[in-house]
């Protein structure tokens, strides 16, 4: 029986600092970091365009709109342009969409905001 204690105590040793360790920003590398914008993205618009779902990419371009900081006075009509491209399935016009916002403020956003979260979704 103490044999098992030893281990139970082990084991628990362990699984604390495993999770102390995950619960830790283990880098302050940014190429290691998910941002919350990043995130939203990988999980919206870049979901959306894997699964070649125009309609979910559309919602997705429409919400990223409501997201344009104040002093990035193109990056609504641009979101709105891809939604409305993405609604008439015309996928090349989206990608020039999201080219356009990238080559315009992708730069200054990682400078400026990359650590800002991602506003919540509008009610309806």
């Amino acid at each position: 029986m103490g044999s098992h204690r030893h281990y139970l105590v082990a084991f628990a040793c362990v699984a604390f600092f495993a999770i102390q360790a995950a619960a830790a920003d283990p880098t302050p590398d940014p190429k290691a970091k998910t941002f919350p914008l990043q995130a939203w993205m990988k999980a919206n618009t870049a979901a959306a365009m894997a699964a070649k779902d125009p309609f979910a990419l559309a919602n997705a371009l429409d919400e990223l709109a409501t997201f344009a900081p104040k002093e990035y006075s193109h990056w609504a009509s641009i979101a709105k342009d891809g939604a409305a491209a993405a609604r008439a399935n015309r996928i090349d016009a989206v990608k020039a969409a999201c080219r356009g916002c990238h080559t315009q403020y992708r730069a200054r956003y990682k400078l400026e905001m990359r650590d800002r979260p991602v506003p919540p979704p509008p009610e309806n």
